[in-house]
């Protein structure tokens, strides 16, 4: 286990490069969640406090907001805790807390009753789609005011969130799309994983450890969003989108490199089947956190999670994932973690104290002392000095890998276009496909290609 150094030093570099390059960008809807709309173990589905304050202080008006979120049961417990202490110094508040897996559905279905969460976990892929449906409010009024005080915050992080020159969510955290595994085992086995490993390193490891233990290797075909072949292009020296986000930023080769690579590896018996995914509902549920396979490609703030979900007689580690030996650039970057947005459906006073605890969640010390940055490395200067000695020791390997990538990534893309949901639905089918040998590499290359530039030619403005 690295030891903690600097850990200061390695959390604000980190705000300070790759994302130059965002006209807002990052984020991990692939952040895995319970299968769960309850409340935290161990806590009421209903926080709330009396109306009034003590000590004769004027009265205020009740506030019940809403509160969404995905995640794993450590972030549910920890942004419990921070409810409770907010609403301890807001009496006249009420937060209904709700955490969940298939997020996105929950709040499709929120917005088709016209009553979407008052303050909304969102990312990077959902930002411009939510902002031209207006199922949310831009920050900026709030930010004027000095409800929401970013004085602190990386002024690119921040900018993440931004989209046709307005404020509409706020970062809770960097990240990087990673591979975890199991430590333990490999050394068990005299194995070892560099920082960014190809695919031919990664192959002859997963044929290792199968040899020997009977694990298997998961391929990235969980991760939604087409995160695979996003590094994949990225490697190659493209971006999913042109920058006019009328078509996309690569073609047939790029596709089909991504498509074989996939379809070989599904092949082999050290591969977990495709099938094994339908149990997956969060890091608890991962095939390497049953001991059924060595690693998963999830993103880096994804650790803690994981970490407890295995267990400590197991550690965890996390390496870029895999690339081609003849790529040009190391794909990985940094970017936004989950963002925070407020939803349209509130009251304007309910909408100010949604401002008020987003605000809170952002800069207050104590409430992030809690949180410990489990959602991502803060993008407040402040919070990152003040928590430096407080983190434990999978949070301080996170920020160790989060530095590297910074300093050895590639930069961040430009946010991805309201309609790009149609095409990550797209790749996902056409991906099953070729994982359960329906679908040739070439077809599928060529039927992606073809189909999503007739999407992206459709839906461009």
């Amino acid at each position: 286990m690295r030891q903690l150094r600097n850990v200061t030093a390695l959390m604000l570099a980190v705000l300070m490069v790759v994302l130059a390059g965002c006209q807002g960008g990052g984020g991990n809807a692939s952040t895995q969640a319970p299968q769960s709309t309850q409340a935290p173990s161990g806590s009421s589905a209903q926080t709330q406090a009396p109306a009034s304050t003590e000590g004769g202080s004027q009265e205020q008006e009740p506030v019940t907001l809403s509160y969404t979120w995905w995640g794993n049961q450590v972030r549910a417990e920890r942004t419990q805790a921070v409810i409770d202490m907010f609403i301890a110094d807001h009496p006249y508040v009420t937060i209904n807390p709700e955490f969940t897996y298939d997020y996105e559905e929950l709040i499709k279905t929120r917005a088709s009753a016209g009553a979407v969460p008052d303050v909304m976990q969102t990312d990077m892929y959902w930002i411009a789609e939510w902002a031209q449906k207006g199922l949310m409010i831009p920050l900026d009024p709030y930010v004027e005011e000095g409800i929401i005080d970013l004085t602190d915050c990386d002024a690119k992080t921040v900018d993440i969130g931004r989209y046709d020159g307005k404020l509409w969510a706020l970062s809770m955290g960097n990240n990087a799309r990673c591979m975890f595994y199991d430590a333990t085992l490999l050394e068990s086995l005299d194995l070892e994983i560099s920082m960014e490993p190809t695919w031919d390193e990664f192959i002859e490891i997963g044929k290792t450890v199968y040899e020997k233990t009977g694990v298997q290797t998961c391929l990235c075909w969980q991760q939604v969003y087409a995160e695979l072949m996003r590094n994949v292009i990225r490697g190659e020296g493209c971006e999913f989108f042109n920058e006019e986000q009328n078509a996309l930023g690569f073609g047939y080769d790029e596709a089909l490199k991504c498509y074989q690579l996939l379809y070989d590896m599904s092949k082999e018996d050290w591969t977990m089947d495709p099938a094994e995914y339908a149990a997956v509902s969060g890091v608890e549920t991962q095939p390497v956190a049953l001991g059924k396979a060595w690693n998963c490609f999830i993103s880096s703030n994804m650790g803690v999670g994981l970490q407890a979900a295995i267990g400590e007689e197991h550690k965890v580690a996390l390496c870029m994932y895999p690339v081609f030996a003849d790529g040009q650039r190391q794909p990985c970057y940094v970017q936004a973690s989950q963002l925070s947005c407020l939803g349209s459906s509130g009251t304007e006073a309910s909408q100010r104290v949604a401002a008020e605890f987003l605000n809170y969640i952002v800069n207050d010390i104590d409430a992030n002392k809690v949180l410990l940055m489990e959602r991502g490395i803060s993008m407040n200067t402040k919070v990152c000095e003040a928590l430096a000695n407080d983190l434990d020791p999978m949070t301080v390997e996170i920020a160790d890998f989060m530095n590297y990538a910074a300093e050895h990534g590639s930069a961040s893309p430009a946010l991805d276009p309201g309609y790009c949901q149609q095409i990550y639905d797209l790749e996902a089918d056409i991906r099953t496909e070729v994982l359960f040998g329906s679908k040739t590499p070439e077809a599928a290359a060529e039927e992606f290609v073809t189909e999503a530039n007739k999407i992206c030619a459709e839906n461009a403005k």
